[in-house]
């Protein structure tokens, strides 16, 4: 699977992730994946979520499992708002963060199903990637 960097913005215009963008996503992919220390390397690549069907085109974060192959995807749309919240102190709608959906999706490699184990993995995992990221700066 290879990075896709377009969305459509908030009146359906086609739009692009911009090459700062895409480093900073790389950037906090990176710093999540190291945070967490799973014994298996699970890619996080951006995805323009709104060609889905269903529930998953309105999803921030994906996580994939096939027979050989996991792997995440963050939607194009999503990392464009969490930058601009970031470095533009624009309003996040969401008020999610990046790094937190990251966690999520992580987290369903321990509960697959939402409850109140994956909650606790979720919110575990996010401390540790916060911890991280506060000692690398």
């Amino acid at each position: 699977m290879k990075m896709e960097t377009a969305y459509e913005d908030l009146y359906d215009n086609p739009a692009t992730l911009t090459e700062s963008e895409m480093s900073w996503f790389e950037t906090i992919c990176r710093q999540c994946t190291e945070a967490v220390e799973l014994e298996e390397d699970i890619p996080i690549y951006s995805m323009n979520h709104s060609r889905l069907k269903g529930k998953s085109k309105e999803a921030y974060g994906i996580i994939w499992k096939a027979e050989d192959q996991t792997y995440i995807t963050i939607d194009t749309y999503f990392i464009h708002e969490c930058y601009e919240s970031v470095f533009h102190n624009a309003w996040n709608v969401t008020f999610e963060t990046l790094e937190h959906v990251i966690a999520h999706e992580f987290a369903h490699l321990f509960y697959w199903r939402h409850g109140k184990r994956h909650t606790e993995k979720t919110e575990e995992l996010y401390a540790r990637i916060q911890n991280n990221m506060e000692e690398s700066r």
